[in-house]
């Protein structure tokens, strides 16, 4: 079995999940592809780089020219150390910066891996200082399509959704699950009034024809 699977959407839009990692708990990665440059959305646990594999695939030829994470927690934004240039909103932005447990939730067990990397005894998430710092309404680009950084607080006070103007597609990180229930008091982080108000804001997107 290969590291990672990779399924594409649309045209210039990938999602990636990691094979070897076997949870209930597992996020998936999207990739953005326009003109030869990508941005990446949530990075996963961090436990193999992704850019080696979608480079030999074909799918990207360098390292995604951004890393952008829905918010702090593990599966989100493990893999920040792999990309030079790593978002993450500024509400989670401590939690990063102090390797802060009770935030990034950084908890795997061995038995939920089914390929352990050489030297793995325990999984850690990476403090990091050098990263950039995303406000509501930020937009980056990528050849000429337009995402922008859409603040949706509820899961976590950072948790952001990452909106693609041109292709009206919204990618929330763990705001939003088709048969799953709202996790909007995960270690006490969340809160369930900015959740309902996230959701008036996502509603609103809709409303507008702005996600499809």
């Amino acid at each position: 079995m290969e590291l990672f699977d990779v399924n594409q959407l649309s045209n210039g839009v990938y999602c990636i999940s990691e094979n070897y990692y076997q949870s209930w708990n597992k996020a998936k990665m999207y990739l953005f592809v326009s003109k030869n440059e990508s941005i990446i959305v949530d990075t996963g646990t961090g436990l193999y780089n992704p850019v080696p594999f979608l480079i030999s695939k074909g799918i990207i030829q360098s390292e995604p020219k951004a890393a952008i994470a829905t918010h702090v927690h593990y599966d989100h934004a493990g893999g920040h150390h792999f990309f030079q240039n790593f978002y993450l909103h500024s509400n989670d932005a401590q939690a990063l910066q102090t390797q802060d447990e009770l935030k990034s939730l950084p908890f795997i067990a061995k038995c939920e891996l089914t390929q352990i990397p050489p030297g793995f005894e325990k999984y850690e998430m990476k403090p990091r200082q050098d990263f950039k710092v995303l406000e509501d309404g930020m937009t980056l680009s990528i050849g000429n399509e337009t995402l922008e950084i859409i603040h949706l607080p509820g899961h976590t006070p950072g948790s952001i959704g990452v909106l693609h103007q041109e292709k009206k597609l919204l990618c929330t990180g763990d705001m939003l699950f088709s048969d799953f229930p709202m996790l909007d008091s995960i270690s006490g982080q969340g809160s369930q009034s900015d959740f309902e108000k996230s959701m008036e804001k996502i509603l609103k997107l809709i409303s507008e024809e702005k996600v499809r």
